[in-house]
């Protein structure tokens, strides 16, 4: 029988200092929704996990699995010794990945969205379905700039399907990334905390506001969903910012390239070869790695777009990663999904054919 394991929460800390400060060189793989995508292509076809032959590998002899609530992006500040309270500026870190922008103020990530109330809930469509194009979103970013000037509002667009809100003054409120609540009642993931009712007047009014936009009016008329939201999330500022650990960035995540700008980090895209990772930058014993395949799969919401990703992670990143284990010594692995969990795999460990441990309690592997 497969080994159930698990570090407990209040271990987390402890586990994840021991991490960062381990002097072997390390390759952490930040993939969001990976094992929410797992437990969903499970769930419809009970043959599509046991395809998964190096992830299935690598789990089943993997050293430890420590749990944890912190969203990916403050995993990464975690590696990076970056203070914080908890809430990572993603939206600044991400809008600096423009050059021309300077990143100064405090900053939300504001995705348009289309929202969709039944008698008992209103739910985020998924957030691909819009499919804006550049003057749609222009015209939408100026009328809520126009309606918005007295209160500060400051939105300006990265990509059609991206943008960001500079606000006067910063707001103390928790949020939830978009992608997490595709398909879902918002009701549970709206905006917290003091400030939280105070948005929530401003979103009212805002839906107001894009209900009577002749842009909405023409994609109805079209059969195309309209935008009835702004989802706000990843607040913050990059006042006294600063990292306390190097690292190696990859992979063509907005936030990498903007915490690269700002730290003054590597930055490369992902290499044909694995080994590039480890022997790029020999004086930097850690790699952060960006996948972003497992959560643009699931903002999605197409089932067999979510095939696609698995069959690509498993052949452009497990299985490369698991020859490279097995090559190398001294070099380890960490998948990252958080909130969930982070399992370590090392090459020693790798090599331990009897292991049959089940890291993620309810992902057979």
């Amino acid at each position: 029988m497969p080994e159930a394991y698990c570090v407990c929460p209040a271990e987390f800390q402890c586990n994840i200092r021991m991490l960062n400060t381990m002097k072997l060189p390390t390759v952490n793989l930040i993939i969001p929704g990976l094992w929410a995508l797992l437990r969903t292509l499970g769930a419809q076809d009970a043959n599509a996990l046991s395809r998964c032959n190096a992830l299935s590998r690598l789990l089943r002899r993997s050293d430890r699995s420590v749990a944890g609530q912190m969203e990916p992006e403050h995993r990464v500040m975690e590696i990076l010794g970056v203070a914080n309270d908890g809430n990572t500026p993603v939206a600044a870190l991400e809008r600096l990945a423009d050059e021309s922008v300077d990143g100064q103020g405090w900053w939300l990530r504001a995705d348009p969205v289309n929202l969709v109330a039944d008698r008992q809930y209103i739910v985020m469509q998924h957030p691909d379905a819009l499919d804006l194009d550049n003057d749609e979103a222009a015209q939408l970013v100026d009328l809520v700039n126009q309606h918005f000037a007295e209160d500060g509002w400051q939105l300006e667009i990265a990509t059609p399907d991206r943008w960001y809100l500079r606000l006067s003054s910063p707001l103390d409120i928790e949020t939830t990334p978009a992608w997490r609540v595709a398909g879902k009642d918002i009701d549970s993931y709206s905006p917290s905390g003091p400030d939280g009712l105070t948005w929530h007047a401003s979103l009212n009014e805002l839906q107001m506001l894009l209900y009577s936009s002749p842009v909405n009016d023409l994609r109805i008329a079209q059969g195309r969903p309209p935008v009835t939201g702004l989802w706000i999330w990843g607040g913050g500022s990059l006042d006294d910012f600063s990292i306390q650990q190097k690292a190696s960035l990859w992979g063509d995540s907005v936030f990498l390239k903007g915490l690269a700008r700002k730290s003054g980090l590597p930055h490369r895209p992902l290499p044909a070869d694995w080994r590039t990772i480890i022997e790029a930058e020999p004086d930097l014993h850690t790699a952060i790695v960006w996948l972003g395949q497992a959560s643009q799969a699931r903002a999605s919401g197409d089932i067999e777009a979510g095939m696609q990703p698995r069959e690509q992670l498993e052949r452009e990143a497990f299985a490369p990663l698991l020859q490279l284990l097995n090559t190398r010594k001294g070099v380890q692995l960490t998948i990252c999904d958080v909130p969930g969990h982070e399992v370590l795999i090392s090459a020693k460990g790798v090599k331990r054919w009897w292991r049959k441990r089940q890291p993620i309690p309810d992902i057979p592997m």
